[in-house]
C-alpha cells in the first residue's frame, strides 16, 4: 500500500496548479496526473451534484480509500509522494482525517493576498460560466445570502475563503509546526526557483533541481477573443460530457491554448479599499502566526 507523505493543502487561486506541474518534474517527487482528488474532503461520502461546480467536483474527486491508494501505484523510488487538493485548507475535518491516515505527512500551503485571491476566484468562475454576476461588488455582497441559502461547498465564498488563520490553526492543532510549510503566492510568482528550492528542501529532496517554470498553468483571466470567450462560457455542459473521452494531456493542452492570451479587468479601486479594510485584522493575525511582515498586502 502506497500513500502520500506530503500534501499541498491550498489555497485555491494561489498557484497550486503550477506547483503541481513543477513538483511533477522532480525525479525524486511523485505526484499523480490527477490534481485535486479531494480524498480527505469527501472520503466515504457521496458527492451530491446539484450545481455545475459540484458536478465538476464529483467528476474529479475520489472518495474511496482503495481508489485513492491506486493514484500512487506508479510511484517507485521517489522519496516524496504527494498530491495537490486546495480544498483541504477549508475542510474542517481534513486535518484529523490526514492525521489518522498519514500522521507524518508534510503539508504545504501557498497563501495569496486575500483581496487578490477573492477577485481571482470570481474572474475564474465568471470566465468558466459558473458565475452569472458580471459585477464583482454584486457577487461579494450576495455572498452572505448565498451561504445562508446553503449554496454548496463554498462555491461562491469569495471573501470568506481569505480568512487563513482559523484554517491554519486547525492544522497546527493536529500537526507539529515543522510539518507545515507556508509560502506566499506573490513570492512564488516573482521568483518560482527560490520558492521551489525551499519546498524541495522541506520535502527532503534535491534542492538543486530546477524545473521548467516558464509556463504558468491555469492562469487567472478572461479569454481575449470575445467569440471564444462566450463559447467557452456557454460550453460548460458539453465540456463535462466530452471530458471523460479526452486524455488529461489533451484537455490541459486545449485549456492552455485557449487561455494563452488572457486579460483580467482591474478590480474597482473602491472595492479593493473596502476589502483591504475587511481583511486587515485577519492579515495582522496571520503576521503574528507566521512571524512575517505582510504589510504589502495592505497597500
Amino acid at each position: 500500500m502506497t500513500l502520500p507523505n506530503f500534501l499541498v493543502i491550498g489555497s485555491g487561486r494561489s498557484g497550486t496548479t503550477s506547483l503541481h506541474h513543477y513538483l511533477g518534474q522532480h525525479p525524486d517527487i511523485y505526484v499523480p496526473a490527477v490534481k485535486e482528488p479531494n480524498f480527505f474532503t469527501f472520503t466515504g461520502r457521496e458527492i451530491i451534484a446539484d450545481n455545475r461546480i459540484d458536478q465538476w467536483i464529483r467528476q474529479n474527486s475520489i472518495t474511496d480509500l482503495a481508489a485513492y491508494e491506486a493514484l500512487f501505484d506508479s510511484a517507485t523510488s521517489e522519496r516524496a509522494i504527494g498530491e495537490v487538493s486546495p480544498q483541504y485548507m477549508y475542510t474542517r475535518r481534513a486535518p484529523e482525517r490526514i492525521k489518522a491516515l498519514i500522521p507524518q505527512a508534510r503539508l504545504i500551503a501557498i497563501l495569496r493576498n486575500p483581496v487578490d485571491r477573492a477577485y481571482a476566484a470570481y474572474i475564474s468562475r465568471m470566465g468558466s460560466g459558473w458565475e452569472t454576476r458580471t459585477d464583482f461588488r454584486s457577487a461579494i455582497s450576495e455572498e452572505v445570502r448565498r451561504i445562508r441559502e446553503n449554496v454548496r461547498r463554498g462555491s461562491y465564498n469569495y471573501r470568506s475563503s481569505g480568512h487563513y488563520v482559523p484554517h491554519l490553526a486547525r492544522y497546527l492543532e493536529s500537526f507539529d509546526r515543522d510539518q507545515l510549510g507556508v509560502y506566499l503566492f506573490e513570492e512564488f510568482r516573482r521568483d518560482p526557483d527560490v520558492v521551489l528550492r525551499d519546498i524541495f528542501n522541506f520535502l527532503g529532496v534535491d534542492d538543486g533541481f530546477r524545473p521548467d517554470t516558464r509556463i504558468r498553468h491555469n492562469p487567472t483571466g478572461l479569454i481575449h477573443n470575445p467569440v471564444l470567450r462566450e463559447l467557452w462560457r456557454r460550453s460548460d455542459a458539453p465540456r463535462r460530457l466530452v471530458r471523460p473521452l479526452l486524455s488529461k494531456p489533451l484537455r490541459d493542452a486545449t485549456f492552455q491554448w485557449l487561455h494563452r492570451n488572457v486579460y483580467k479587468p482591474p478590480i474597482p479601486p473602491d472595492v479593493r479599499r473596502e476589502l483591504i479594510d475587511y481583511y486587515r485584522p485577519g492579515i495582522h493575525d496571520l503576521e503574528r502566526l507566521l512571524d512575517r511582515d505582510l504589510s504589502f498586502w495592505l497597500e
